[in-house]
């Protein structure tokens, strides 16, 4: 049983990081396309906050059925409830800033 247990928490840990990975690709990517004014309005978030994922959404609309079908959340259920979002949450504000920091300093 242990070893089952042990296996286990290795599976969590590695789907936290990809979802981490994936949230920060994508933050990346959304840094790029975006508005000064939209990226500043990100950039203000804090991924922690339990309505990150509401706010996201309500500003975005677009692009979260699929995110929600991969975590398993339903349409009537907010995304912040996934513990998955949360990881996702955080890569996504990490690649956001990450974009930042680079092009900062050159506006």
């Amino acid at each position: 049983m242990e070893r089952v247990i042990a296996r286990l928490r290795r599976e969590k840990e590695e789907t936290k990081q990809q979802w981490f990975d994936e949230g920060k690709k994508e933050g990346w990517d959304f840094a790029k396309g975006a508005h000064y004014r939209t990226l500043q309005q990100v950039l203000s978030w804090d991924a922690l906050d339990t309505n990150f994922g509401d706010r996201l959404e309500a500003t975005f609309q677009e692009g979260f059925s699929e995110l929600r079908e991969e975590m398993g959340v339903r349409d009537d259920e907010s995304l912040d409830d996934s513990p998955m979002f949360f990881e996702w949450a955080k890569g996504f504000m990490e690649g956001v800033t990450k974009f930042w920091n680079e092009v900062a300093d050159k506006l």
